[in-house]
């Protein structure tokens, strides 16, 4: 199939995705890498047994493989690119409860070429929003219109990226996490349900480890941003990027600062 003119896998089809059907278990399936490699950063909650974490395992196994029939099929193998993937629960009439027996997840991923974000290089802006989410920040899910309306805003008044503001706490951007430094220390919002433990923070904070860079993972007060002299987003496109303005106001001197350049080298020379 095709869809925009991406190259497209569905489960419905009879190729080797289709075995996602027999294997996947809703989006745990994202969970099975971090099952067999715990760690401080393991999202808090998550206990498979053995055979859960090897139907997991496999399950991911077939997810990668569909990625790289992806590329393949893309060309792309030669080029950076981005692989989206997306697994639902499945097709079941509506009635909100989970369906019995559970229907089969849909399993949809594309591959594109990855778009170079020009401005990371010199800093992005980012505005402050009010938080209006829901209480589960933690869950990876497709229910994406506050994260949608908050970027609006931000592009409306010519930023790159929103800030999340709960009870005066910056939490994270609307598609990234957010980090500030202060007293040489990498000060981020803490993994509750709040925020989302995404890929590229539990990457940085072990090269922080790593490079001996203090990490504070406490709650950053908007009345923090006066004192703090760097600031930066992670994701996994714009990678480790510097924010340069907050509300207009320049952090620090307005430029990317040392720590967050000595760790956007780290990280590009960890991916190559």
């Amino acid at each position: 199939l095709a869809v925009d003119g991406r190259s497209l896998v569905y489960t419905g089809d009879t190729g080797p995705c289709s075995r996602v059907v027999e294997l996947a278990h809703g989006a745990d399936v994202l969970l099975a890498e971090a099952a067999h490699a715990p760690g401080p950063d393991l999202p808090k909650g998550l206990h498979l047994t053995g055979r859960e974490a090897g139907e997991h395992a496999a399950a991911a196994g077939v997810v990668a493989g569909a990625a790289e029939e992806l590329i393949e099929r893309r060309g792309l193998g030669d080029s950076d690119a981005t692989v989206y993937t997306q697994i639902t629960r499945g097709a079941a009439p509506r009635s909100h409860a989970f369906p019995v027996p559970p229907a089969a997840p849909t399993v949809y991923a594309t591959a594109t070429p990855l778009e170079p974000h020009p401005e990371s290089d010199a800093g992005i802006e980012t505005i402050l929003v009010p938080d209006t989410r829901w209480g589960r920040c933690d869950i990876k899910s497709i229910a994406l219109l506050p994260n949608v309306l908050a970027r609006q805003m931000a592009a409306d008044r010519g930023a790159h990226e929103a800030l999340f503001v709960r009870d005066g706490v910056i939490t994270e951007g609307a598609s990234t996490t957010f980090c500030a430094v202060s007293s040489g220390s990498v000060v981020t919002h803490p993994l509750t349900e709040r925020i989302l433990p995404g890929v590229t923070r539990t990457v940085v904070l072990g090269l922080c480890r790593g490079l001996g860079i203090p990490v504070v993972e406490r709650a950053l007060h908007v009345d923090d941003l006066a004192v703090i002299r760097e600031a930066f987003v992670l994701s996994t496109t714009r990678e480790v990027t510097a924010v340069k303005a907050i509300d207009g106001r320049p952090v620090g001197d307005g430029t990317p600062g040392p720590l967050t350049k000595r760790l956007r080298d780290a990280f590009a020379m960890l991916t190559g």
